[in-house]
């Protein structure tokens, strides 16, 4: 069976770790296994994983190693990690990222400020600038779709690559969103759009505050190189929805 691997590293993200993982389970029709990466006993891990039903192992040797051979595994289908929090430098945990940075597997991100809901009901798809990776969609689209949740995808540009539109503003605006979606969101056909001008990490925030996703997906260039995952890491630092990191395949 599919499986989603919660990574317990901590005491104040374990609850909202394991709580997100239990939500995404139908979405990806899975079930739920815990790994505890902490070398420090904390007893709260084994309570949170009782409480929830969750089976718990733990990590033996190097915490990174081990769930790269977890995310591996043919049948793993996504990895769930803590983050730093809220106004943390820097927002992601050198675990965090470094497994982040070694799978193609969606890999989601939890801040011990989130208040997972039950059931995952709404996501929202991030993408900022011209769409060169459109491919990276596809998965989570797909996802969303089957599982009948609403599908928000918000396109950030900024000043300089917005589309030009005519005098008739509210008619090339829907026609553009129409046209986007055709484009890089087939198979979803009750997506819909939100288009936004300015800095990319505060508007994916504001519309994050509007829309209020379970979920907040967001591509990922698996680079630590400068200039790669700037808006990602801000967004995450910042916004107490977890994030959902897909792995672009091109540059």
């Amino acid at each position: 069976m599919s499986t989603i691997v919660a990574a317990l590293d901590t005491p104040t993200t374990a609850r909202p770790v394991l709580r997100t993982a239990l939500a995404l389970g139908p979405v990806f029709g899975a079930r739920v296994s815990a790994v505890r990466t902490d070398a420090e006993p904390h007893g709260s891990y084994e309570v949170e994983a009782g409480a929830a039903g969750v089976p718990l192992t733990v990590a033996l040797g190097d915490p990174v190693d081990h769930l790269r051979r977890a995310a591996d595994d043919p049948g793993t289908v996504a990895l769930v990690l803590g983050t730093r929090g809220a106004a943390a430098t820097p927002p992601l945990r050198p675990l965090a990222e470094a497994v982040a940075a070694a799978t193609p597997k969606p890999v989601v991100l939890v801040p011990p400020e989130a208040r997972p809901a039950p059931t995952i009901r709404r996501v929202v798809v991030a993408m900022e600038g011209t769409a060169r990776s459109p491919r990276h969609l596809q998965r989570t689209v797909e996802l969303v779709e089957a599982s009948q949740l609403e599908l928000f995808v918000v396109h950030v540009d900024d000043v300089d690559s917005i589309p030009s539109f005519s005098d008739h503003v509210e008619y090339d605006t829907e026609a553009y969103a129409d046209e986007f979606l055709a484009r890089y969101c087939p198979g979803a056909p009750h997506a819909r759009m939100a288009t936004r001008i300015g800095r990319p990490a505060d508007e994916i925030l504001a519309a994050c505050d509007d829309l209020r996703p379970d979920v907040l997906a967001m591509g990922w260039h698996q680079s630590a190189a400068p200039g790669r995952g700037v808006v990602v890491r801000e967004v995450i630092g910042r916004t107490p929805v977890p994030v959902l990191l897909i792995a672009l395949s091109e540059p």
